[in-house]
């Protein structure tokens, strides 16, 4: 059976560590250094890439699946902040990508709304729904952003046929 590492990317990078499926997972969350300056988000880039190197060396998985930055929609992207916080998540998605291609395992991007039927039964879920579906699965979650990650490598084992 494949060792899945799943992540939740923002922020605060929820994790989770996956023997199976259906076995036990170890979660956190990991939180990056602030960059609310554009120019600074190589900070928070550079500290993913150290971090994850760490983890990789750590549960070395198979696997690392991550959730799909979000995409901006009309209205959206007309703010500033918005295009900043999407260039921050291609950012992310980019780095973990990268260091788990040098790491020699593969790579899956889960997007948003199959992490979210996956444990919801709906691609609409909200957070808390998110958070209530994970615990009601046994896992006991302190943020949307563990849950989160626990949906991606529920997702992800779907995705290998491994559920």
């Amino acid at each position: 059976m494949a060792r899945v590492l799943a992540l939740d990317c923002s922020t605060k990078v929820g994790w989770a560590v996956f023997e199976r499926p259906a076995g036990p997972v170890r979660f956190g969350t990991w939180r990056a250094p602030k960059s609310f300056l554009q120019s600074e988000y190589g900070r928070s880039f550079v500290a993913l890439e150290a971090w994850l190197v760490d983890q990789l060396t750590r549960y070395v998985p198979d696997v690392v699946a991550f959730e799909a930055p979000i995409m901006p929609f009309a209205g959206f992207i007309e703010q500033r902040s918005s295009l900043d916080i999407v260039r921050l998540l291609i950012g992310l998605a980019t780095v973990v990508e990268l260091v788990t291609v040098r790491a020699g395992a593969r790579c899956i991007e889960v997007p948003v709304p199959t992490a979210k039927k996956r444990v919801c039964g709906t691609g609409r879920a909200t957070k808390r729904d998110m958070i209530n579906a994970v615990v009601n699965l046994g896992h006991l979650v302190e943020d949307d952003h563990q849950a989160d990650a626990i949906a991606v490598g529920l997702a992800a084992y779907d995705h290998i046929g491994a559920s």
